[in-house]
């Protein structure tokens, strides 16, 4: 009964206490409302006081959904198994980014480059959530809709961050937690 109620305080002051640094349900939290808002005409960035509200905690209980379509840190052959070319095909719909995005439709996978920074971690999220969201089902291939979902991001990306700073969220390397422990990745030589 103790261990119970002491849960359930812990719970609570979960909400009470919001947290300004991102783990992965809180990005995914604020990403999934912005692209939401956004779709509705103009992105709305949460503060860390409405992503607590929201958040959900129970020990080995995942809290969203967004692990089973979005994986971080997969190795290079999974993330592009048409070898070469395809990395090539992926690195040249998304330039000058610190990350590689795939998708076979249904699970993206995301990995980062070796000096990718916080903002490149939010921006490689937002691009996988909203390829994620996107999902419209007009494009001719995963590749299209990699390219499409990018003009995206680069368009909303910068104002995401800066809003995100704004409100208080700390978006350096050291306060973002969402690679795993056993995550990849990846350094580029002449790419």
């Amino acid at each position: 009964v103790l261990s119970a109620i002491h849960q359930g305080c812990n719970y609570a002051s979960l909400k009470a206490v919001p947290l300004i640094n991102f783990n992965r349900h809180r990005l995914h939290l604020a990403l999934t409302h912005y692209i939401e808002t956004l779709e509705k005409g103009h992105g709305e960035v949460l503060s860390p006081a409405q992503v607590a509200e929201r958040e959900f905690f129970l020990p080995l209980v995942k809290p969203d959904n967004g692990h089973l379509t979005v994986k971080i840190g997969s190795d290079l052959k999974t993330v592009c198994r048409g070898g070469a070319d395809e990395l090539r095909q992926l690195r040249s719909a998304c330039p000058n980014e610190q990350y590689i995005v795939n998708t076979d439709g249904k699970m993206i996978q995301l990995i980062f480059l070796e000096n990718a920074e916080g903002v490149d971690l939010i921006r490689g999220m937002f691009h996988a959530y909203l390829i994620k969201m996107h999902n419209s089902g007009t494009s001719v291939s995963p590749l299209e809709d990699i390219a499409v979902t990018h003009q995206i991001a680069k368009a909303e990306g910068d104002r995401l961050v800066h809003e995100m700073e704004n409100l208080g969220w700390k978006i350096k390397t050291e306060f973002i937690s969402i690679e795993s422990f056993n995550s990849y990745r990846l350094s580029l030589k002449n790419y």
